[in-house]
């Protein structure tokens, strides 16, 4: 080839066939495995994730519960169900004043469950924000335990209707002081305050705590103290000392045999009469009209065959007399 001309060869240099040692073809082998491997397992990750999903978006989510009742699992109608049976026809409520006891259904006393209201609550447990959030409320679901407190709201006029009720048997009503006679002493007896159920009261503690009277099935009712009309009797103690003392007789005339019969009334019996009530001016002393007839129509008996006394109207004169 002659000076200054190019060759049309372009010379190549020797390159020696690379061939992969059997220890790499394996590294890389394994390395295709596992990434096979791990993109299979995410997938049947997502779709396990989206069919549990699926399945339990339709339902409550496990791990929720309404006061200890376990929802999970359950749908939103048949947990409703549930609930009305356990919280609103189960459960009972005891009221108690301290010393009367009554069972009644939460219902008498106005406390109304929202079954489903509750159920709605309790099915978006844990489902809050997009579908990964969703996907991962499930899961944490299966590990924790979700509280949804019952929906209940209160009747006011039922409660007040039932508590007013109630009133006729648990009031106390407070006693009068009195005097009494105790072998030849004529004593006072110590007035004693009553109480009364105060339904206003206790219907706003029910108010504010709905949700433990429900869950204990236990309410104390609030008393109202009332004090009685009559409670200092020093001002009459002696004129019902003098008028018990006083002897008092009653004088029975026979016409047929021209005799009298004479019957001396007991002290005794005579305390039994005295009624103190409460006036402006004070005490006033009067005595039990019913009592004062029932003992002449008594005596009658004691007058012998074919007598009787009129004992209406004799009353009235044996209480002036006294």
């Amino acid at each position: 080839m002659s000076a200054g001309k190019h060759s049309p060869y372009i010379a190549v240099p020797d390159i020696k066939h690379y061939r992969p040692s059997p220890r790499a073809f394996l590294l890389f082998l394994f390395g295709l495995l596992v990434a096979g491997a791990v993109l299979i397992g995410i997938f049947f990750f997502l779709i396990f994730s989206l069919t549990f999903y699926s399945t339990a978006s339709g339902r409550i989510y496990p791990g929720v519960s309404v006061e200890g009742l376990d929802l999970g699992w359950k749908q939103t109608d048949q947990a409703a169900v549930l609930i009305h049976r356990r919280w609103a026809l189960e459960q009972k409520i005891t009221v108690t004043d301290g010393v009367h006891q009554l069972v009644l259904p939460p219902a008498d006393l106005g406390i109304m469950v929202d079954a489903l209201a509750t159920a709605d609550t309790a099915s978006q447990a844990g489902k809050q924000g997009d579908l990964i959030q969703a996907i991962e409320g499930l899961l944490d679901s299966v590990q924790l335990e979700r509280q949804v407190p019952l929906i209940i709201h209160l009747d006011q006029a039922r409660a007040a209707q039932t508590l007013n009720d109630l009133a006729q048997l648990m009031n106390e009503p407070p006693e009068n002081a009195t005097i009494k006679l105790e072998v030849a002493q004529v004593i006072a007896v110590p007035a004693r305050p009553g109480y009364t159920v105060d339904a206003d009261a206790t219907i706003a503690y029910m108010s504010s705590a709905l949700n433990q009277v429900l869950a204990d099935g236990e309410l104390v009712v609030t008393r109202r103290a009332v004090q009685p009309e009559l409670v200092d009797l020093s001002g009459v103690i002696d004129q019902v000392r003098a008028l018990i003392e006083s002897p008092t007789r009653v004088h029975a005339y026979d016409p047929i045999a021209d005799n009298t019969i004479t019957i001396q009334v007991p002290r005794e019996l005579k305390a039994s009469w005295i009624i103190i009530t409460p006036a402006k001016q004070g005490p006033e002393i009067d005595l039990d009209t019913a009592r004062v007839q029932h003992y002449m129509e008594s005596i009658a008996g004691e007058l012998g065959q074919g007598l009787t006394i009129d004992a209406q109207a004799y009353s009235g004169k044996l209480e002036n007399a006294v």
